[in-house]
């Protein structure tokens, strides 16, 4: 759905599915109570303070919270504004992903197959935000994500991107690896405790899954430069004596390369002469998607 309707109903799907992604992110995660997570389904959004259930129309994207402050129209105890910031995020991110899908697409890419990719996109960014805002709460990247949306996203691949089979293989094997590598180099031999942990190797294999060995040198680059603007301003105003052993959750970070690297494949943006290395990662047509006879139709 090109054009400006498409990108402004775009945008609104991506707040509707940051509404899903703040359950999620939410109930999930395991606790004390609930071991494995609890469903997304069971029991209704309610207020964690009187229990009352969230009527429909007090449950709607960025609209309800902005309307009651952020407060449960029952009680008023006070939401964070985390709900908001999600919506907010994932609202802007599916309109960037609108954006890239059909004002960037090859010329002869068919309307149906642009339509295809980017409902992929969103999905990909949707799986993205909520592994990020878990691991930010929980420093968690959770299996339950992580397991079946490698297989998932390697399926999308073959169905989307021109990058073959095995490149999305070596992207699993080496997104883990690599990961699995420095992990064991940084805790078992040079003994300076915990390490990346095994959620970040399986994340950066989700994402070798989908767009292949070609994005992860990108993507932890990206990720690494993320991750020390954040940490070393914070680390500095704290005064930390050993900034090396300051934990952070690389998950976000890696999730905020991994969504670099698309845009910059997608734009193909001039770089500094410093930066030309990262040409190298670019593939042609990397939206060129397999014209089955049901895209033509």
């Amino acid at each position: 759905m090109p054009g400006a309707f498409g990108l402004v109903f775009g945008c609104v799907m991506g707040a509707l599915w940051g509404s899903f992604a703040n359950v999620c992110i939410y109930r999930w995660p395991p606790s004390k109570e609930f071991p494995t997570g609890r469903s997304c389904a069971f029991p209704p959004s309610h207020c964690f303070s009187c229990s009352n259930n969230i009527k429909w129309y007090d449950n709607l994207p960025l609209i309800s919270w902005l309307w009651l402050k952020g407060q449960c129209r029952f009680c008023k105890t006070s939401f964070s504004s985390r709900y908001l910031w999600v919506e907010l995020a994932c609202l802007i991110l599916f309109g960037l992903m609108h954006v890239i899908a059909f004002s960037y697409k090859p010329a002869a890419m068919s309307q149906n197959a642009a339509l295809l990719h980017y409902v992929f996109l969103c999905t990909f960014v949707f799986i993205l935000v909520v592994i990020a805002f878990i691991d930010i709460d929980h420093q968690l990247v959770l299996d339950i994500v992580t397991y079946p949306w490698i297989p998932i996203f390697f399926m999308l691949g073959c169905l989307t991107y021109s990058v073959s089979a095995e490149s999305r293989v070596l992207g699993v094997l080496i997104g883990y690896g690599s990961m699995r590598s420095i992990d064991i180099l940084w805790e078992k031999i040079l003994k300076r405790g915990p390490g990346m942990g095994g959620g970040d190797a399986k994340l950066l294999a989700m994402i070798g899954a989908f767009l292949g060995w070609q994005a992860l040198p990108i993507t932890v680059f990206a990720g690494c430069i993320f991750g020390i603007l954040q940490a070393l301003p914070a680390a500095v105003r704290k005064g930390e004596e050993d900034f090396l052993q300051r934990k952070l959750p690389f998950g976000p970070f890696l999730a905020m390369g991994a969504l670099t690297y698309v845009c910059l494949i997608a734009i193909k943006p001039p770089l500094p002469e410093f930066l030309s290395a990262i040409e190298l990662f670019y593939y042609s047509d990397w939206m060129k998607l397999y014209d089955p006879l049901f895209f033509s139709l």
